[in-house]
């Protein structure tokens, strides 16, 4: 079961890791450097437009997670996983879904969790701590051999 608290740790992983998060980031530090440099002292326009975006990203994956708990029913309760050769359950207390490998992208392994990317930005996440000793290894075999395998 997800714990609110993993919950939304698990999410802020994975709004850090998207494109977007890091381009929103990379604008805003260059505005902030270009708005500093190229001021004279006279004007920061730049620089503050830099610091409000870097704000808001960070603001989006502090607050965001939060919601999303509020919102997402179907990770409240026990949730169950299964894997074999040709596919992947995941079970909720609402809905329970059984996909073939070629529907998840990759799989990428964090310090705390396994990530079941899908299309675009969605994922299934599992915390580690659900799997029994030496359910990783064999999680992380079976997929290697149909996933490609990112880990951080």
């Amino acid at each position: 079961m997800f714990t609110q608290a993993e919950f939304e740790a698990a999410m802020r992983v994975m709004l850090r890791r998207m494109r977007a998060h890091r381009v929103i980031l990379a604008i805003g530090a260059a505005f902030v450097v270009l708005g500093v440099v190229f001021s004279g002292g006279d004007d920061f326009g730049l620089a503050v437009i830099g610091l409000l975006l870097l704000v808001y990203a960070e603001v989006v994956v502090l607050v965001a997670p939060r919601w999303r708990w509020r919102k997402s029913k179907q990770v409240h309760g026990e949730q169950r996983y299964a894997f074999d050769a040709d596919r992947a359950t995941f079970a909720t207390p609402l809905s329970e879904s059984t996909v073939s490998w070629e529907y998840f992208q990759a799989l990428i392994e964090e310090k705390r969790y396994f990530f079941f990317l899908t299309q675009g930005r969605l994922c299934n996440a599992i915390p580690k701590r659900a799997l029994a000793p030496g359910q990783g290894d064999a999680l992380r075999a079976l997929a290697g051999r149909r996933l490609p395998l990112r880990s951080r």
